[in-house]
């Protein structure tokens, strides 16, 4: 592995570690419902507008029921069961 990709794997590291710490500060002052709930929408807030862009959004117009169980599965659920 180069430099490069090695400096990369230590800033994910970071990054993915610094989140689980945000989560454990914010416990401290809030329910965890509204931790996670203001993450999943931060989260939507960043990847929204790379999604318009990105032309990827209207395939899913089609099946909007799928696509929430599909956030309520894969990211809420789970951020809840962390959270508790």
């Amino acid at each position: 592995m180069t430099r490069l990709t090695w400096a990369g794997l230590l800033l994910l590291s970071f990054l993915w570690g610094a989140a689980y710490l945000v989560i454990a500060l914010a416990l401290q002052g809030f329910p965890p419902a509204f931790v996670v709930l203001g993450r999943v929408f931060l989260a939507a807030l960043v990847l929204f507008p790379v999604a318009i862009r990105r032309n990827v959004l209207a395939p899913l117009k089609e099946h909007p029921w799928w696509v929430l169980v599909t956030v309520l599965v894969q990211s809420t659920v789970p951020l809840l069961s962390l959270t508790f």
